[in-house]
C-alpha cells in the first residue's frame, strides 16, 4: 500500500463518518418529535434511496438535545457497492457524536468528539477502475481544507480498515486497538497517540499534527512530527505538508531503523528478498502518488547506500527509479536476493535433508517478491565484499524490472586483476516456474588473488594461474540446482601459468597423480600447469566435452566424457601423454566416476588403455577455431595456451574421434 493510499484511507474513514452523522442528523427532528421508529424509516428508506446505498440501523437510537448534543447509534451498517467483495461498506458497534446543532446549518461543522468502537471500513476499486466510496449524493469527501469539520477529539477502539485495489490486487489491512487525536485547547497541535496493526505487524504511533485550524487554513504548510514502531522498526516523521487532505506537497524528513528491511518495504508494497538490520535517513517529498526519496543514507550491517528514489504509484504497479552507490557492500548482507540467509539475519528453520550428499544448493530464490513493482536500477560501487573474502571494485550495475521480469545488462566489476561481465534475464512463466538466460564472460582473473581469502582452505588458497572463460546458458528453474540441472548452452574455461595440483591431490592420491604425470620423477612438489583450456556443450544439464586439454613441462593430458549436473554425476576418461617417452615415464589413463561429493578414480590398463587411448583423440587437444580468439581474449595476447597450441593446427586433428568408454567398463 503506498504512501497516498494510507492518508486517502484516513481522509476517507473521516469523510464516511461525517456522511453518516449528516444523515443521521438529519432525521434529529423526526427523532425529537416522532421517536427513533421515525429516524429509523427515514434512514432506510428516503435517506437510503438518496445514498444509493441501503443504511440499516438494528439497534437502539438516543438523541440528547444540548450544547453540545449528542447522537448514539448502535449496530449501524452501510451496504456496499453491488460489485463489492463484501455486504458492508461501513459497519459499527456503537458510534457516538457530539456536534453544534446550529453548526451544521451555519458556519462550519463544529463536532467536538466522534467516537467509534467494534467499526469496519472497505475502501476497494474494482476491475474497472472505480471506487466503492462514491455516493448517487456525489462525492463525500472534502475538496478543500476550509471544509473539513471541527473535530476536536476522534477516538477509535477495537476497529478495522481494509484497502482493496482489485486492478493491481493491492490489499492493505490496518487494524486499529486504540487510536485518539485530541485537540486539547483551541489552536493547539492535535495530539495522537495509537496502537494496533498493519499488514498483521503490530504499529504504534504516538506525536503532533497541526491544530485543526491550521488544517483549515489553505495558506499554510501543515506540520507533523510523528514517532511510530512498526514490528521491529522504529520510524521518526517529521516536516510539513502543502494540502494534508491529499497527501501532497511533502516536505518530511525520515529516520529509521531496525530488523528485517524486507519486513518493511513489504509493508509499503514493495516486497523484496530477505535483508539485514537497517538504519537510515532520507527527506520524502512529492504527492499525487509520486515521491522521491532525497538524501538517502542506508546503511545495512555493515554496507552502505547513497542517492535517491523515485517511487510512482499511480500506475497499475508502483515503479521504483533507484540512483545509488556505496563505498562498500558486504555480499553477505544479500544473499536473500539468491535465495541465502542474510548475514545479520535469523536463519529459518532448515529443510529436510536431501536424499544423498549434494554439493549444489537447493535454496529456492524468490524472485516471485520482486513481482510486485517495476523497477530501473543504476547502481556504482567503489568496493564490494563477497562471503569468500573477494574483493569486487568499480561495480557497475544497471538492473531493469518489468512485469516479474528481472533483467541484469549488464553487471560489470573488477576482481583479482581482472574482469567479469554478466548479462542475465530471470522471469517467471506459467505455474509458478521460472526462466533463466544469461551470458558471463571472464577476463584475467587471477586465481591466487581470487582464492587467497583467509576462509578458504589452505590448498585452495594455494592455487594460482590467470583465468578467464565464458558461459552462455539457457534454463529454468526456482533454485541453482534446477537451474543447473535443466541448463542448455555451452561454456569455456582457460588458465595459463597455473597451479591446481594441491587441490587436485585433495580428491586422488599419490598414485593417481603420478599416473596422469603430475608429480615429476623423485620430487614431491607437483608440476605447474603451462595451460588448461575446457570446452563444454551442454544439453538437459549434462555437460559434454568437446576440448579438454592441460599442459605440463611433462605431460599433456587430454579427456573426455561428460558432468551430469541433474544427478551431480562424473564420467571422464584422461589420457596422459608424455612429452618425452621412456620406460620410466610411461602414464595410463585414468578413468573418474562418481559424484561431484565422492569422484571415485580408477586406473587403466591393459587393452582398456589402448581403447582409452583411442576414445579421447586429438580433436579434444586441439579446440575448434571459433574457440581460438575466446582463449586470447580470456587469457590475453601471447598467452601460454597459444603457444601450446602453435601456430597451426595438425591434420590429424581433424580425424574423428571415437567413442569414450561405456559406464562400467
Amino acid at each position: 500500500m503506498s504512501f497516498s493510499t494510507h492518508a486517502r484511507a484516513v481522509k476517507i474513514a473521516a469523510a464516511v463518518l461525517l456522511v453518516i452523522a449528516a444523515l443521521l442528523l438529519a432525521g434529529g427532528g423526526a427523532l425529537y418529535w416522532g421517536g427513533a421508529p421515525i429516524l429509523a424509516w427515514l434512514l432506510e428508506h428516503p435517506l437510503s434511496r438518496a445514498a444509493g446505498r441501503q443504511i440499516t440501523l438494528s439497534g437502539p437510537l438516543t438523541l440528547s438535545w444540548g450544547r453540545p448534543s449528542r447522537f448514539i447509534a448502535e449496530d449501524v451498517h452501510v451496504a456496499n457497492a453491488d460489485w463489492g467483495s463484501a455486504p458492508d461498506f461501513f459497519a459499527a458497534k456503537r458510534l457516538e457524536i457530539d456536534f453544534e446543532p446550529l453548526s451544521l446549518l451555519i458556519g462550519s461543522a463544529r463536532v467536538p468528539v466522534v467516537r467509534l468502537d467494534g467499526g469496519s471500513l472497505l475502501l476497494e476499486i474494482g476491475k474497472d477502475g472505480q471506487p466503492n466510496w462514491n455516493f448517487l449524493m456525489g462525492n463525500p469527501i472534502p475538496t478543500r481544507r476550509a471544509q473539513f469539520p471541527q473535530i476536536e477529539q476522534f477516538v477509535v477502539h477495537d476497529s478495522r480498515f481494509v484497502y482493496h485495489n482489485a486492478e493491481n490486487q493491492t490489499h492493505t489491512e490496518l487494524g486499529i486497538a486504540a487510536l485518539t487525536l485530541d485537540e486539547p485547547a483551541s489552536g493547539a497541535a492535535v495530539e495522537i497517540t495509537g496502537e494496533g496493526t498493519l499488514q498483521k505487524r503490530a504499529l504504534r504511533v504516538t506525536g503532533t499534527l497541526g491544530s485543526v485550524q491550521q488544517l483549515r487554513d489553505a495558506t499554510t504548510q501543515y506540520p507533523v512530527d510523528l514517532v511510530g514502531r512498526l514490528a521491529d522498526t522504529d520510524l521518526k516523521a517529521a516536516g510539513t505538508l502543502a494540502e494534508p487532505l491529499d497527501f501532497n506537497g511533502l516536505d518530511l524528513r525520515l529516520s529509521f531503523t531496525g530488523k528485517r528491511f524486507d519486513d518493511l518495504t513489504e509493508v509499503l508494497g514493495m516486497p523484496m528478498p530477505a535483508m539485514p538490520d537497517f538504519r537510515g535517513t532520507a527527506v520524502l517529498k512529492g504527492g499525487d502518488g509520486k515521491y522521491i526519496l532525497e538524501s538517502l543514507s542506508l546503511k545495512l550491517d555493515r554496507s552502505d547506500l547513497e542517492g535517491g528514489i523515485a517511487i510512482d504509484v499511480t500506475g497499475t504497479r508502483p515503479y521504483i527509479e533507484a540512483n545509488l552507490e556505496s563505498s562498500y557492500l558486504d555480499l553477505a548482507n544479500f544473499k536473500g536476493v539468491y535465495g541465502g540467509n542474510p548475514k545479520g539475519t535469523i536463519a529459518p528453520k532448515p529443510a529436510a535433508p536431501d536424499v544423498g550428499v549434494k554439493v549444489i544448493p537447493n535454496s529456492r530464490i524468490e524472485i516471485e517478491k520482486l513481482g510486485g513493482f517495476n523497477a530501473d536500477l543504476h547502481y556504482y560501487g567503489t568496493r564490494i565484499a563477497q562471503p569468500g573474502g573477494l574483493a569486487l571494485e568499480q561495480i557497475v550495475l544497471m538492473l531493469h524490472l518489468k512485469d516479474g521480469t528481472m533483467s541484469l545488462r549488464p553487471l560489470r566489476f573488477h576482481a583479482a586483476d581482472g574482469d567479469v561481465d554478466l548479462n542475465a534475464d530471470y522471469k517467471s512463466v506459467k505455474d509458478g516456474a521460472q526462466h533463466f538466460t544469461g551470458k558471463i564472460d571472464i577476463r584475467h582473473v587471477d586465481l591466487h588473488k581470487l582464492l587467497s581469502g583467509s576462509t578458504y582452505p589452505e590448498m585452495v588458497r594455494a592455487t594460482a594461474g590467470t583465468a578467464g572463460g565464458f558461459l552462455d546458458i539457457d534454463s529454468s528453474g526456482t533454485s541453482p540446482r534446477e537451474i543447473l540441472a535443466r541448463m542448455n548452452g555451452n561454456g569455456g574455461i582457460f588458465l595459463q601459468n597455473g597451479r591446481l595440483s594441491e587441490l587436485l591431490q585433495a580428491l586422488a592420491n599419490l598414485d593417481v597423480m603420478k599416473t596422469l604425470g603430475l608429480y615429476a620423477t623423485g620430487s614431491d612438489q607437483p608440476l605447474p600447469i603451462n595451460c588448461f583450456v575446457a570446452h563444454f556443450d551442454v544439453k538437459d544439464g549434462i555437460a559434454t566435452s568437446s576440448t579438454f586439454l592441460l599442459d605440463t613441462t611433462e605431460t599433456t593430458i587430454t579427456a573426455s566424457g561428460n558432468l551430469d549436473f541433474r544427478n551431480e554425476a562424473i564420467d571422464l576418461t584422461l589420457v596422459p601423454r608424455n612429452k618425452n617417452p621412456s620406460l620410466l615415464a610411461l602414464h595410463s589413463p585414468l578413468r573418474v566416476l562418481g559424484t561431484f561429493a565422492h569422484p571415485n578414480f580408477s586406473i587403466v590398463s591393459g587393452e582398456l588403455a589402448v581403447r582409452a587411448g583411442a576414445a579421447v583423440g586429438l580433436a579434444v587437444l586441439f579446440p575448434p577455431a571459433a574457440l581460438l580468439p575466446l582463449i586470447n581474449v580470456g587469457l590475453g595476447d601471447r598467452n601460454a595456451c597459444a603457444s601450446v597450441y602453435g601456430p597451426a593446427r595438425p591434420q590429424q586433428a581433424r580425424r574423428p574421434v571415437a567413442q569414450p568408454l561405456q559406464s562400467g567398463q
